[in-house]
């Protein structure tokens, strides 16, 4: 029963019970999944290209103050 109620709410069973301080939409979740998929050398290139880019967003962050 649970589990249908959080398909049609559109969470997860962990977010309902209040175990996940926030839900990832779907489309993150899917991503995560693909990226899960990857080989070993993928991933890493993937992992480095997101910190770039989480570091540069910080850097404009910081700039803009």
């Amino acid at each position: 029963m649970a589990t249908k109620m959080a398909e049609v709410l559109g969470v997860s069973l962990d977010y309902m019970a209040g175990l996940a301080e926030y839900e990832l939409d779907s489309s993150i979740t899917k991503k995560i999944l693909f990226i899960q998929s990857l080989n070993e050398d993928d991933k890493t290139m993937l992992s480095k290209t997101i910190d770039a880019l989480h570091r540069d967003g910080n850097t404009r962050k910081a700039y803009a103050k």
